[in-house]
């Protein structure tokens, strides 16, 4: 993994960001979504690295942009939420598995999990089908879309797009 800062500022409409320690290495968006996306490819470029290069862009603001950091903040918190909550159900997955496997009721397995009798016979069920069907939305009638995956990690006042900026941002 390959670490570059990008000193990031507002002009009109417009997000620029330039990569000090790349020569050459700059670029602007309409969105900062679409800009952190722009500084992995410049970055990429002027760097010479493989297409696939796990690529991570710090991204420092302006102090003029004092309440992006708060605002990166909060949304850092929201992911690392999400993926503690991630991880938590499959850790439950597996002690599930595991203890109904050894023979243990559905309800002792859901009051030591702390979780529903009708959850756990869904995570057990979630294993004995292989495929699932994405549910429909009711409104369209058609199969809902995720959202553009990014996520974005703040360290020590600079918000950071991190490796798992390319993960689903499940918030």
């Amino acid at each position: 993994m390959t670490t570059y800062t990008a000193n990031v500022t507002r002009e009109g409409d417009d997000w620029l960001g330039d990569i000090p320690e790349l020569e050459g290495a700059s670029t602007y968006a309409a969105t900062l979504p679409r800009l952190v996306e722009y500084l992995h490819e410049v970055a990429i470029l002027a760097a010479d690295l493989p297409d696939d290069a796990d690529v991570v862009i710090d991204l420092r603001f302006d102090d003029a942009l004092p309440d992006l950091a708060a605002a990166a903040a909060v949304g850092q918190a929201r992911r690392q939420h999400a993926r503690e909550a991630d991880e938590l159900a499959e850790r439950t997955s597996g002690v599930v598995h595991r203890l109904v496997g050894d023979g243990y009721s559905v309800r002792d397995v859901a009051a030591i999990v702390g979780i529903t009798p009708g959850r756990v016979s869904q995570i057990t069920q979630a294993t004995a089908t292989t495929t699932r069907t994405p549910r429909k939305s009711a409104r369209a009638g058609k199969v809902p879309k995720r959202a553009a995956p990014r996520a974005i990690r703040v360290q020590a006042g600079r918000v950071t797009p991190s490796a798992a900026s390319r993960a689903q941002d499940k918030v």
